[in-house]
């Protein structure tokens, strides 16, 4: 991932205590593949595959298509303290699923740092408060125990297990809105 101050392509859309939360632009593309290109860092993440460039810039395209029909999509993570691009992740619509999902993705250097619970907490509380959403869910391959851990930890339950539109095994979690 670049070293090169991201922040000023877009405002934040939300913050936490170590990040801002904004839209993905196509100059996002090298610091986003260098997550989604990882075959580390996806063996839980959609078809267990790792993207091509190709698939890392239609990833930004169809972000900016559902901010524009949603509000929301995938969001680039920036840590404050240093203006990097340290993760990705927000709120989507997948075709398969009925209800807007939460997710989140850091590189392994950002694991165990709180990131996680952090930024899934912001992004429930955004997606129930300012987008009134009625239901958020999450869904991980059931080996990802640390990213189910992190999404008890802020108040999605288990719904079902079942297999995904890839026909993998799948855990999915959801929660209602509280207010």
């Amino acid at each position: 991932m670049s070293d090169q101050p991201q922040n000023s392509y877009s405002p934040a859309i939300l913050e936490t205590a170590r990040l801002h939360l904004r839209e993905l632009t196509l100059s996002d593309q090298d610091d986003l593949h260098a997550i989604l290109g990882d075959p580390f860092i996806m063996r839980y993440v959609g078809d267990l595959q790792p993207y091509s460039q190709g698939k890392t810039k239609q990833t930004i395209l169809d972000a900016q298509k559902s901010y524009r029909e949603n509000g929301f999509g995938g969001w680039a993570f920036i840590e404050k303290a240093t203006d990097r691009f340290i993760g990705y992740g927000g709120l989507e619509y997948l075709p398969e699923r009925a209800i807007p999902e939460v997710f989140y993705i850091f590189p392994p250097e950002q694991w165990g740092k709180g990131l996680a619970t952090e930024v899934a907490a912001a992004i429930l509380d955004y997606g129930f408060q300012q987008l009134n959403i009625p239901e958020i869910g999450a869904s991980f391959d059931p080996a990802n125990v640390p990213s189910m851990h992190v999404a008890r930890k802020v108040g999605l339950s288990f719904d079902y297990a079942g297999l995904d539109e890839f026909q993998l095994p799948t855990i999915y979690y959801k929660m209602s809105n509280p207010h």
